[in-house]
């Protein structure tokens, strides 16, 4: 039997599991990512959650095959340099994670993007299992995207592709953190979500999405408005809807670009958003160019908070960036 380490490397936490060959994670930590201590401080933390995975677990160093890691950013994945990251771990830019946790580890170690990561645990052992024309969005605090065909990830010329939290729905909308505007991270993110709901409460609206959160405005998350659309609440159906018509818009496009067999929801968002997963294929339908029909079936993940870890375990055990 063989494992591998595939490590989740978010904003505010660090995961990493212990991975079978099969997709059974048979030991995981989660320890504090500590972004705003630096790059070198998060690398010494990755490391060390490596080694107490290994030591602590219940198998051997010698049984350990690799370690895969999705991280945020634009990522060098034959290189595993990160060429482009938000402020959310200080001096990420630039970082040569690959380089760094070998020469720490002495094990081979894969890096790509977090949601290229996400994709290939959902390709290896979830919802896009059979499929090689997929396309995977995460909706989290941000939206990301992975791009899947003929059975790998398509990056584009600066491995920028997937890019479609900024795919605009809306000319004449919000400025977007980007520079352009409207773009559909602003309106189907998690924090988009819920600033929405707590505008129209602010202004006035009754909603069962206030009771759900104790009656603190700033206490709502997306997951109060799913919650409330599931019970027939009238805002929440509202948010739900309008984030449909926007996200199926956006998949539309994508469904008469690049063809996919089906489309993939993941990320915190889609672990509470069966109503929102309805509406997008509901709208779909109606978004879909004339002539090619049905469109692709609209899933959800199946991995949950085990995405990043088991996606970078495939990527380990691939020996390839896809």
């Amino acid at each position: 039997m063989s494992y591998a380490v595939g490590i989740d490397l978010g904003a505010t936490n660090l995961r990493a599991g212990i991975v079978t060959e099969d997709g059974r994670i048979v030991y995981s930590e989660k320890r504090p990512t500590e972004g705003k201590r630096g790059s070198e401080h998060v690398v010494a933390n990755i490391v060390a959650l490596i080694q107490h995975c290994i030591e602590h677990g219940p198998v051997q160093a010698s049984e350990v095959a690799g370690v895969g890691i999705g991280s945020p950013g634009i990522i060098d994945a034959k290189n595993g340099v990160v060429l482009s990251a938000s402020s959310n771990i200080v001096g990420w830019w630039g970082t040569r994670i690959k380089e760094n946790l070998e020469a720490a580890l002495g094990l081979a170690t894969f890096v790509d993007n977090d949601v290229n990561v996400i994709s290939m645990g959902e390709h290896a052992f979830g919802a896009a299992r059979g499929y090689n024309d997929f396309v995977c969005m995460a909706l989290g605090s941000g939206v990301g995207g992975c791009v899947f065909l003929d059975g790998a990830i398509r990056r584009g010329s600066r491995g920028a592709a997937g890019e479609l939290g900024h795919l605009t729905v809306d000319v004449n909308g919000r400025l977007c953190n980007c520079g352009r505007v409207g773009c559909l991270e602003m309106y189907v993110s998690a924090w988009a979500i819920a600033e929405r709901a707590r505008m129209r409460i602010a202004a006035g609206f009754e909603s069962l999405i206030s009771e759900l959160a104790e009656g603190d405005l700033e206490r709502i998350e997306s997951r109060h408005v799913f919650e409330a659309a599931e019970k027939g609440d009238s805002l929440g159906t509202v948010i739900v809807g309008e984030d449909g018509r926007m996200l199926a818009a956006a998949l539309a496009d994508l469904a008469n670009l690049v063809d996919p067999a089906l489309f993939v929801i993941a990320g915190g968002v889609a672990q509470a958003g069966e109503p929102l997963r309805a509406r997008i294929e509901e709208e779909l339908r109606v978004a879909a160019t004339v002539g090619s029909e049905p469109p692709p079936p609209v899933v959800l993940g199946q991995l949950g908070d085990e995405a990043g870890m088991l996606g970078g375990a495939s990527l380990a055990f691939s020996g390839t960036t896809y």
